[in-house]
């Protein structure tokens, strides 16, 4: 469901990103990036934390219509790698069906923890880079024009990549996201579970300028 739906989607809907979203105080966050670099590690984290609530696991669609671009989720369990699923102390209790899937442990939250698959405004999206090995900083900057447009479709879903009219909507869309002034940042971190807490207080505080 996780890699078919979402490139199904984006037939009718061309913008449809690989990320994992959580709503804030702030409102809604997408964390973005391939496979592994940890978005469904620091999106658990943040519901851990009991202040936010999980949106999305692995794909977000966007949506340009009304006053502000929206997102909606398309997959709302969490999927993670065992050390993670450790380090982030959930217990047994929470897996889904109990058999780690491709290596991952699928996991329920409480219904407490869970919104519906409706619209929300988004507040910040985050490109998650891998950080060199000898990094021990937070390093968070600002994408604009091109460059938010690149590594939006870069990270994005795409059913036929031939198809030039679907390329076409695919690259409208993120520009017409980021036309709208909609805050995309680039965040490298010290892969360090430890280090998470201070993660979602620096994304926190970018997103409450």
């Amino acid at each position: 469901m996780n890699q078919v739906l979402p490139r199904m989607i984006s037939v009718r809907d061309p913008l449809v990103i690989h990320a994992s979203a959580v709503a804030t105080d702030h409102g809604a966050l997408a964390l973005i990036g391939p496979a592994g670099c940890g978005k469904s590690t620091l999106a658990a984290s943040f519901v851990l934390s009991g202040a936010d609530t999980l949106i999305a696991d692995d794909s977000i669609l966007v949506r340009l219509a009304g006053p502000s671009p929206c997102l909606v989720g398309a997959y709302t369990r969490s999927r993670l790698r065992p050390d993670s699923f450790g380090a982030l102390g959930f217990d047994a209790q929470s897996i889904h069906g109990g058999i780690p899937v491709g290596g991952k442990h699928v996991l329920e939250f409480a219904p407490g923890q869970r919104v519906p698959s409706a619209p929300m405004a988004i507040r910040g999206l985050f490109l998650l880079h891998q950080a060199p090995s000898d990094q021990q900083s937070i390093e968070v900057w600002h994408l604009t024009g091109t460059a938010a447009v690149i590594a939006l479709i870069k990270n994005s879903f795409l059913l036929a990549p031939s198809d030039h009219d679907l390329l076409r909507r695919q690259f409208e869309a993120a520009t017409a996201l980021i036309r709208t002034g909609c805050p995309c940042y680039a965040l490298t971190y010290p892969k360090r579970f430890a280090d998470l807490p201070h993660v979602r207080d620096r994304i926190l505080t970018v997103l409450g300028h």
